[in-house]
């Protein structure tokens, strides 16, 4: 400069996010945002999870392990029905012998994932289904 002041420092550009594997604390490249929470089911949930979950035994009843149809989260949702067929045992022998034995699972989404607008206390991002699970899953 012609006053005799220094030359100003040439600055560097700004750092580029690297390039690869995004760290633990940030977002994965081109995620979408989570679903908000809605309480809300669509005919198209139910097909999904019969596809997605798989039904592991447990004592007394099963645990359905799989992603949820809305969010794709993964989740567990225990079913315990043992109980309830100690109360059937008490019924009559036509209630009970009355066809091929199916049991219809209502089921939410029970995911730890952050969904915006879910109230406190509860887990999942709203959605619900049912699956129907035949006499040898329940």
């Amino acid at each position: 400069m012609s006053d005799g002041s220094p030359e100003p420092e040439p600055t560097a550009p700004a750092p580029t996010p690297p390039t690869g594997s995004p760290g633990p604390d940030s977002p994965a490249l081109g995620a979408a945002e989570p679903e908000p929470y809605e309480e809300i089911t669509d005919p198209s949930f139910a097909t999904k999870a019969a596809a997605a979950f798989e039904v592991l035994p447990t004592h007394g009843g099963v645990t359905l392990q799989g992603t949820c149809p809305r969010c794709t989260d993964p989740m567990d949702f225990p079913h315990v029905d043992r109980v309830y067929r100690l109360t059937l045992r008490r019924r009559s022998t036509a209630a009970r012998h009355s066809g091929a034995k199916q049991n219809r699972v209502p089921m939410i989404c029970t995911c730890t994932a952050d969904h915006p607008g879910r109230p406190e206390g509860l887990d999942g991002c709203g959605a619900y289904w049912n699956v129907t699970l035949g006499a040898e899953q329940s």
